[in-house]
């Protein structure tokens, strides 16, 4: 970790697996678009919809007219909100109109250190509006609290005022963030696959908690960097496996599925398997069997274009 590191703190899931039940909904998030306040507008969007764990997250922003920066995050699941901006390294910053700008600045870095979904809020103002920090516990070089806490906070900073002519503009986005290793989103092709063959997109998936109970409800989220389409599969312990949903994706938002956690109880597993052409036999294709061990055997078959994993464990 760096020195001027600062840990952003998100709705931590574990890339661990799982079986779902029937898929109830499926949306699209992207950051909430169409938000100004009279002729007060403000651009602003991350770099990029996904981010691995350890991976500087930045964000774009823009508005016509010089405003203050407030930066929150709020993790619902460990009951934890954060204050992003300001923080101790980096103070209330007035930013130009019609300049855009990159945020965090150089000396400051937000990282995340587990995977998930992430939760921003951001807030950008006329006027510059003092947050009592001292009230909230450091964390880092950030300031945390109750999540509750952090959102009574971003809804006081919307009505705090002292000018009648101040304008102010709230924006929410979502991003994923992938893990690595035993936690990896992605699964790499086999070692005998051909470089120019190898994966030239990245499919992704992960889940909202670390652990599920049998008729626990979850929201998994999924999506792939390249427009096309993405199937999304269960794996039993005993290696059946079900094909929960397949969704046409844009290449530059993620999806959300609702389900159940059902028995039988053990580790599961998510793959989402990214196809260009919608031409997928979802029965032949070849998936990683995660539940079985090998005898020595391997099976012949086409590995899909690019797909990821995600491990839960599902109990009684």
């Amino acid at each position: 970790m760096k020195q001027n590191a600062v840990k952003i703190g998100l709705m931590v899931a574990m890339l661990l697996s799982l079986m779902v039940g029937n898929a109830e909904w499926s949306e699209a998030l992207e950051v909430r678009s169409g938000n100004s306040y009279g002729d007060f507008q403000v651009m602003f969007e991350p770099l990029k919809p996904t981010y691995n764990v350890g991976e500087h997250i930045q964000f774009r922003i823009k508005g016509n007219k010089t405003f203050y920066l407030y930066l929150f995050s709020i993790d619902s699941r460990q009951n934890r909100g954060y204050v992003l901006l300001p923080n101790v390294l980096q103070q209330y910053h007035k930013y130009s109109a019609n300049t855009e700008y990159l945020v965090p600045e150089k000396n400051v870095e937000f990282y995340s250190e587990q995977p998930g979904t992430e939760r921003i809020i951001m807030l950008a103002s006329t006027e510059k509006l003092d947050i009592k920090l001292e009230k909230y516990a450091k964390s880092g070089n950030l300031f945390a609290s109750e999540a509750f806490q952090i959102e009574q906070e971003v809804k006081s900073l919307r009505v705090r005022s002292k000018k009648k002519e101040t304008q102010k503009v709230t924006r929410e986005l979502s991003l994923v963030i992938l893990g690595d290793g035993r936690r990896s989103g992605r699964v790499p092709p086999p070692a005998n696959t051909p470089p120019g063959e190898r994966q030239r997109v990245s499919a992704f998936v992960s889940s909202d908690r670390t652990g599920y109970r049998a008729g626990d409800t979850m929201k998994i989220s999924f999506g792939a960097d390249k427009e096309g389409f993405v199937y999304l599969f269960s794996i039993e312990p005993d290696g059946r496996r079900t094909l929960l949903t397949k969704q046409a994706v844009t290449g530059h938002k993620f999806y959300q599925v609702a389900g159940r956690a059902t028995l039988p109880g053990g580790e599961h597993s998510l793959i989402a398997v990214y196809n260009e052409r919608n031409d997928l036999n979802a029965d032949d294709i070849r998936l990683p069997n995660f539940g079985q061990k090998s005898k020595g055997i391997e099976l012949l078959g086409d590995w899909p274009e690019s797909y990821a994993v995600y491990h839960l464990n599902v109990t009684q």
